[in-house]
């Protein structure tokens, strides 16, 4: 949650991609910035490449992103901002290489650096991330001005959370499109508490379009590779209707384990 009010502040706080991940990454802006609205991200990835982190402008920053959040009216404690200073250093030490780490928890796997992320392609050879041209930065930095990206942390599984997220779109007269929940329903087998989790869904208000979206990653729960898995690929990404799910629970034969889950009724995707 923390790391996301920091993403909203710089959000809030640049005017476009090149604005953003100067502040992102403390390194001073192209002088001619504003003619880098029609440059490709690798212009942008060789940028903040080469120039060196500018210690007083992060310095400067922090001040900056602590009144930006100030001004959120959030209740955020002394060790909240030191948390998100810390997460800030991170991005500015690093820079492009910042990438996902597990604390004291060797995984013996390389996680992609922020770069490779911003230089990775679909499978039809296109830049997808919001990054990639400027109009797409523009749709999430207008939904960061508009407060329409509301960052929660939860369980899944809970009594709260997720509950109240559907009570509050019912309010508004919204259906849930698309749920992304990464791999946490693996876990939620591990501890038991999956059919807490159903319950949850089934106080959402959904169609029959709504779906469940899904990382499933080979080889750290089954041996068996998920058959939508292209090119051998350690992940996978998968989407099942939330319909269909609930409606599999509500019968004679519902899900037996996370491998019935992600295979049984997965959309094909082509």
């Amino acid at each position: 949650m923390l790391q996301h009010l920091l993403f909203k502040a710089l959000f809030m706080m640049s005017r476009n991609r090149a604005e953003y991940l100067s502040l992102l990454f403390a390194r001073p802006l192209p002088r001619d910035f504003k003619k880098w609205n029609d440059r490709p991200i690798r212009d942008l990835v060789d940028y903040f490449d080469r120039t060196p982190l500018d210690q007083r402008l992060a310095d400067k920053l922090k001040l900056e992103v602590h009144k930006k959040l100030a001004s959120f009216g959030l209740m955020l404690s002394q060790r909240d901002l030191e948390t998100i200073d810390e997460i800030y250093q991170a991005f500015y030490t690093d820079c492009l290489e910042v990438r996902y780490t597990i604390r004291d928890r060797p995984t013996g796997r390389s996680f992609p650096a922020y770069r490779d992320l911003m230089l990775e392609k679909d499978l039809e050879g296109r830049h997808r991330n919001y990054l990639a041209t400027e109009a797409d930065f523009q749709v999430i930095k207008s939904l960061q001005d508009r407060n329409l990206i509301i960052p929660i942390t939860a369980d899944l599984s809970g009594q709260k959370a997720v509950r109240a997220i559907g009570e509050f779109l019912k309010e508004i007269n919204e259906k849930v499109s698309a749920f992304y929940v990464s791999n946490v329903e693996f876990y939620l087998w591990r501890y038991d508490t999956m059919l807490r989790f159903v319950e949850n869904l089934k106080s959402l208000p959904i169609d029959d379009k709504s779906v469940i979206i899904r990382s499933y990653f080979n080889y750290a729960y089954y041996t068996n590779v998920h058959p939508q898995t292209i090119d051998n690929s350690f992940s996978v990404q998968i989407l099942q209707t939330i319909d269909s799910m609930l409606k599999d629970y509500s019968s004679d034969r519902p899900y037996d384990s996370y491998w019935d889950l992600a295979t049984r009724r997965s959309l094909e995707l082509n």
